[in-house]
């Protein structure tokens, strides 16, 4: 029999390389009920960390600008002492600041050298400002101040402040009576000395709980973009945990004082950094993206084991935030791909309304079950306190100890790789979290290999993606700086002598910081405070909603990828998605009871006749 030839008529390119409908998640990021839904959950978010740092903060509790850093990378017998040293060095240099605030020489000094800066930056006679300062010097008077006391620093900081806002008044009133140039330069130089003070002042009280934590993830997030950007996943991997394994006694190699300095980034200075502090020993990739999650996990780490009420309220809210929000955002984005479909924010929202504890309890169940088999160990390790016969009984039944550590590498390991596929399951199948977890994990470990590529495809496109958004607003930004700057020629200055009202009010956007310091201490009107906190108001709503780029795009990229694992193990279709019907559609298909029972009667067949007797019978 001669072979049969068969014809490829075609080639469906989507089936073959099915990690193309990926790239389709840049479209379904940019929708605008997305953006808006992501937006309203980092507010919502952002909100809550300034309401909890006003109550911390008056409790007094604050971070130094590289604590998080240093228990990122140390071991905690090494951060015990850095923190100790950290406590005493906070105090001497809170005494410093204090004294340097009450001294009328070391400020008359220190005021005359800025001054005559300012003078010969202008181009003017510096003997007037001389004057006028010393005149201050003179009419101010500062009450006794005990500096031999030691006191605890935050007291020390108050006092610190108390009499510098004493010593700048007073010339400020002096200030007032100048003329001309001499008045401007010395009000210029007053301005520098009150930003110098402040960033002091900061680099000594440290950051609000909340604002290190966020700015630590931030740089966080910066590097694992910029290691994605480069294909750098796994660099310098080994190195970082060899620092982390590090137990070795001895003083700690971190000096305290240098990490207490702030980054200083143009007049008034970046705000106080947490950038985490890396291997000193790397390659020429620099760390990767496994390094910058590990980072991220230990800056969680580091709020829950130093202030656990502030972790626990913030996490929290946080997943019940996501939980509403994100859910939301996941059902538009499983309509969306599915069956090209787009619904209102008000029916998303009703639909996580309708499924939020799922949504909630979804990443929190594995992780309830992996507390409990650790708990079950940490029992079995109670039996060798037994005498005599503890030993014997762990090495009897040790295997069930190693069978519940195999437990929680599966849980673990399911639970980061099948968490971004939680929240589309529930979206797509109109499921509950059991489903959601039962899906994820079968998903993953049916087809490893396959997530991962998809994976690996999504985080590239959406670094290449986020990238261009945050350009596209970066240059938004800057040609609204530039151009409403031309315009403008007086009242800056107080921070620069190039500068204006524009610099005062909003420093110029840099491409990972749109919104920069605010110079509070430049300002000399309650004009300025207002016009500052409306602009940077908008500024900031820009930068949040390119942040929220980033969550559109993990839920589409989510729910892309759910579709494609689904498809591929369990044979099902894009367009097979839960979708709810509404309550006429149900009542229309099903008729009343008065009307079935008579369009039943009127169906039902007529009973046989009994064949007639006689002949016709026969």
């Amino acid at each position: 029999m001669a072979q049969e030839q068969q014809e490829v008529r075609g080639v469906n390119w989507n089936e073959v390389f099915s990690f193309t409908q990926i790239f389709k998640c840049f479209r379904m990021a940019i929708h605008p009920s997305k953006l808006a839904l992501a937006t309203m959950a980092l507010v919502t978010v952002l909100l809550t960390v300034l309401v909890m740092d006003l109550l911390w903060g008056a409790a007094g509790q604050y971070v130094q600008p590289q604590e998080i850093a240093a228990h990122a990378t140390m071991s905690p017998a090494q951060f015990d002492r850095l923190e100790s040293q950290w406590e005493k060095a906070q105090v001497d240099r809170a005494a410093a600041l204090k004294a340097d605030s009450a001294g009328q020489r070391q400020t008359l000094a220190r005021y005359q050298v800025l001054f005559a800066q300012a003078a010969d930056e202008r181009g003017i006679d510096p003997a007037p400002l001389r004057q006028t300062i010393r005149q201050a010097a003179e009419a101010r008077t500062v009450s006794q101040v005990d500096l031999q006391r030691r006191d605890s620093a935050s007291k020390l900081l108050d006092e610190a402040e108390d009499l510098f806002d004493e010593e700048a008044d007073a010339i400020e009133r002096i200030i007032d009576d100048a003329k001309g140039d001499a008045e401007s330069a010395a009000r210029q130089a007053l301005s520098l000395r009150r930003l110098e003070f402040r960033q002091a002042y900061l680099a000594v009280r440290g950051q609000r709980v909340g604002e290190g934590f966020i700015s630590y993830q931030r740089n966080c997030l910066v590097g694992a973009v910029q290691a994605v950007g480069n294909l750098n996943f796994l660099g310098n991997l080994s190195r970082y945990n060899d620092l982390l394994q590090r137990r070795m006694p001895g003083p700690v190699a971190v000096d305290p004082l240098a990490l207490q300095i702030p980054s200083l980034d143009g007049p008034g200075g970046r705000q106080l950094q947490q950038m985490p502090a890396l291997p000193a020993q790397t390659d020429n990739r620099g760390p990767g993206l496994a390094i910058w999650l590990l980072l991220s996990y230990r800056g969680f780490v580091w709020l829950i084991a130093q202030h656990w009420v502030y972790a626990l309220l913030f996490l929290v809210v946080s997943l019940a935030t996501v939980a509403l929000f994100g859910g939301a955002v996941n059902r538009i984005a499983a309509l969306h791909f599915a069956r090209e479909e787009k619904i209102s924010i008000v029916q998303s929202l009703k639909f996580a309304i309708s499924k939020f504890f799922s949504f909630f309890a979804a990443p929190l169940i594995p992780i309830g079950v992996i507390f409990a088999v650790g708990a079950l160990l940490v029992l079995s390790g109670l039996i060798l306190n037994l005498p005599i016969v503890g030993e014997l009984i762990i090495g009897i039944l040790f295997f069930l100890s190693i069978l519940g550590g195999f437990a929680i590498a599966f849980l673990t390991v399911g639970l980061v790789a099948g968490s971004p596929l939680m929240y589309p399951t529930i979206a797509v199948e109109g499921s509950d979290a059991f489903d959601a977890i039962s899906r994820s994990y079968n998903y993953v470990y049916a087809r490893p290999w396959r997530a991962i590529i998809y994976g690996i495809v999504a985080a590239v496109y959406g670094v290449a993606t986020y990238l261009f958004v945050r350009l596209f607003a970066f240059l938004a930004l800057r040609s609204t700086h530039m151009f409403v700057k031309w315009g403008v020629w007086s009242d800056g200055a107080s921070v620069s002598p190039a500068a204006d009202k524009v610099d005062v009010i909003w420093p110029e956007p840099t491409f990972w910081s749109f919104v920069g310091p605010f110079n509070w201490d430049a300002m000399t009107a309650w004009r300025q405070y207002i016009g500052t906190v409306l602009v940077n108001f908008w500024v900031l709503l820009v930068a949040l909603v390119v942040l929220a780029y980033l969550l559109t795009y993990a839920a589409s990229a989510g729910t892309v990828i759910y579709c494609l694992l689904r498809r591929k193990v369990d044979a099902t279709d894009y367009d097979d998605v839960y979708v709810e019907e509404p309550q006429e559609a149900i009542e229309a298909s099903q008729p009343a009871a008065g009307e079935q029972s008579q369009s039943d009667a009127t169906e039902a067949p007529k009973p046989e006749e009994p064949p007639a007797s006689g002949g016709e019978a026969q």
